[in-house]
C-alpha cells in the first residue's frame, strides 16, 4: 500500500468520524460519540490527509514518483545537462536517451519535474499539427485515446503512452505536449 492510499484512508475514516461523531457499535468495536469541538477537529484533519493523499497522486508531484530497482533512473542521461541551440537536439542527443519502452522512474529522468521536455521547447496543443523528425514529449492515451503505435512516432524513452517519442512523419496532436526539432 503507497502513502497517498494509507492517508486517503486515514482521511476517509476521521471525516466520517468527523461527520457522524461516533457513536458506532460493530461486533467488538465500539466508538463512542465525540463531543462536537472533537468532532471538528477530527473533521478537519481527514480533510487535510485527503488533501496530501490527492496532492501526492499527482503525477507532476515528485511524492509520486515511483523508482523501479529493475532499471534505476541513475542510469538514465538527463536532457537538463545537454547544451541546446533554440528548441533542437542532436541525433546523438536522442540516440543517447533511446532506451525504448521503460519504467516510469527513467522517464521522469529524460523528462523534467512537470513531465515536459526541459526548456526550450516548442508547445502544442490537441489537434495541432506535429512535425517530422522532431523529438516529442506527449501523453497519447487520452479517453479512450489510441495507442502509440497508431502515430508515426517511434519510442525513444517510453513508459506505456507517455514520454519521448520521435516522429517519423507529421501528425495531428491528440494531448498537448512540447517537441524540439532533432538536428544533425
Amino acid at each position: 500500500m503507497t502513502v497517498p492510499v494509507v492517508l486517503a484512508i486515514a482521511g476517509v475514516v476521521a471525516l466520517f468520524l468527523g461527520v457522524w461523531g461516533g457513536g458506532i457499535k460493530a461486533k467488538e468495536i465500539e466508538i463512542p460519540p465525540a463531543p462536537p469541538k472533537a468532532r471538528v477537529i477530527v473533521g478537519v484533519v481527514g480533510l487535510v490527509f485527503i488533501g496530501i493523499s490527492i496532492w501526492l497522486s499527482t503525477p507532476t508531484s515528485t511524492g509520486s514518483q515511483q523508482v523501479s530497482l529493475e532499471n534505476p533512473t541513475s542510469s538514465v542521461p538527463t536532457p537538463t545537462a545537454v547544451s541546446v541551440i533554440g528548441a533542437t537536439v542532436t541525433r546523438s542527443q536522442v540516440n543517447e536517451w533511446t532506451l525504448g519502452e521503460t519504467t516510469e522512474a527513467n522517464v521522469y529522468g529524460c523528462l523534467d519535474k512537470s513531465g515536459k521536455l526541459p526548456a526550450p521547447e516548442i508547445s502544442f496543443n490537441k489537434g495541432d499539427t506535429v512535425p517530422k523528425g522532431a523529438l516529442v514529449a506527449i501523453l497519447f492515451w487520452v479517453d479512450g485515446g489510441a495507442h502509440w503505435d497508431k502515430f508515426p512516432v517511434k519510442p525513444i524513452c517510453v513508459y506505456n503512452d507517455w514520454g519521448l517519442f520521435e516522429s517519423t512523419d507529421n501528425f495531428q496532436a491528440i494531448n498537448a505536449g512540447g517537441y524540439r526539432r532533432i538536428v544533425p
